[in-house]
């Protein structure tokens, strides 16, 4: 498997997510998170280069943050990779809470170029379920 570079790490997060696009909708899981993107194995098969709006449940507890104009960048069966278009407000201050970044704060530091995540690293932190 071809290791991909990204420009924002990305945290464990197990959690709930709804999607909707112009060829249907569906729910799922988000693997893991970054402010950039997300990894989701869903229900319903997405295709490459389409726009979705997503509802996640965060583990705030809080009401799902709504992110319209998520592009799908890779699809293999049921995970998809999503790039996020740019957060402001509350969303990304809740995610900024989640990677335990503090108000003023600059965000998540990037991995080095070649840093390995370990199985320990990548261990899901909370499970979220929408009610």
């Amino acid at each position: 498997m071809a290791h991909l570079r990204r420009k924002m790490r990305r945290f464990p997060l197990l959690c709930a997510v709804q999607y909707v696009g112009s060829t249907g909708a569906g729910e799922g899981v988000i693997e893991d998170v970054s402010l950039e993107g997300l990894r989701v194995t869903g229900n319903y098969v997405v295709q490459a280069d389409t726009f979705l709006t997503l509802l996640l449940y965060l583990p705030d507890g809080s009401a799902p943050a709504k992110v319209a104009g998520a592009s799908v960048r890779w699809v293999h069966g049921t995970e998809f990779g999503v790039k996020l278009p740019p957060l402001a407000g509350t969303i990304r201050q809740r995610l900024l809470r989640y990677f335990g970044v503090q108000p003023g704060q600059a965000a998540p530091a990037t991995a080095p170029c070649g840093t390995e995540e370990t199985e320990e690293s990548l261990k899901p932190t909370a499970l979220i379920v929408p009610p």
